[in-house]
């Protein structure tokens, strides 16, 4: 279990989701999100989805960006003498160590319409061809246009669903699914809920950063200043600090990141008990605490059948 030592939140945990979503919503919807989905449709098509998608191997590995995954230099070592045994499901910000580490996963995943995606795969080009990337019909043309330079195989996904709120952004024929807000969430649930994968480790899915990051080196740092009149002091209390009963660390996350542990753990409370049954936690650090997840060691988990 993970203990919240110091919490400095304005308001509970279901009006901070609330806010988050539909701010996000406001500020992306019409202005970022539509007009990329017009564009790719009207572009690309969208004749290429997700229920084309076959693994070869049920052992899954999602392996997303945390910082803490990062710092240990074997994991991909372990996981190179079983590589022919397990499909790899990747997140987009993780190419970087991907390619550093030679390593080409089966699957890459973005969700993000923001375009500054596009450069993940602009310079890690050289681990693109052949592999399946799933796109969010959402996402900016410009990560469309490396995939295709790159050789990549496109299925699409959208996060709409066939209802009022989302009739513009809906495209019929394609594939919808939740997806917490968070390309790390998006990626696990694919491989739970599409792609049956059994059993699934996950890797970098940690939600924050270390106690010891200076506020200024986290993701949404820059964002909340704007927000709250460059007051440094004023952003410091909207982190939220939590300790780690695994590792006794203790990490930070900023309104956003936690929002989406919060948007996770909604969906894990709806996922079937077979789907959390096989699902386990490979990372010590970070803040990923969900009821009934297992955690252990990856090389435990290299070893299951």
């Amino acid at each position: 279990m993970l203990e919240v030592v110091i919490c400095t939140k304005k308001m509970n945990d279901n009006a901070l989701l609330d806010i988050i979503t539909k701010s996000t919503f406001k500020n992306h919807g019409e202005r970022l999100w539509l007009k990329n989905i017009r564009e790719n449709e009207k572009r690309f098509g969208f004749n290429n989805t997700i229920s084309e998608i076959k693994i070869n191997n049920l052992k899954t590995i999602v392996l997303a960006a945390g910082p803490e995954s990062k710092k240990s230099n074997d994991v991909f070592k372990k996981i190179e003498d079983e590589r022919n045994n397990i499909t790899i499901v990747a997140c987009d910000g993780a190419l970087s160590t991907l390619s550093q580490n030679n390593c080409i996963p089966d699957i890459i995943m973005s969700v993000d319409g923001d375009p500054i995606i596009a450069n993940f795969y602009k310079n890690n080009k050289e681990i693109l061809k052949g592999v399946t990337v799933v796109l969010a019909t959402s996402i900016h043309p410009d990560v469309v246009e490396q995939c295709i330079d790159g050789g990549a195989e496109i299925k699409w996904i959208q996060a709409f669903f066939n209802c009022d709120s989302h009739v513009e952004y809906f495209r019929k024929g394609i594939p919808s699914m939740k997806m917490g807000g968070n390309v790390g969430t998006a990626a696990y649930l694919l491989t739970s809920l599409v792609l049956k994968g059994n059993p699934m480790g996950l890797i970098g899915i940690e939600f924050a950063w270390s106690d010891e990051t200076p506020y200024s080196e986290t993701q949404y740092y820059d964002q909340l200043m704007k927000s709250l009149d460059q007051n440094s002091e004023v952003v410091k209390n909207h982190f939220v600090h939590i300790k780690n009963s695994r590792d006794g660390k203790t990490y930070m996350a900023d309104p956003v990141y936690y929002a989406y542990l919060l948007m996770l753990k909604e969906i894990w409370n709806e996922l079937p008990q077979e789907i959390k049954k096989n699902t386990y936690n490979l990372t010590k650090g970070g803040i990923l605490d969900l009821t009934g997840l297992n955690n252990i060691k990856l090389e435990e988990f290299l070893e299951k059948k």
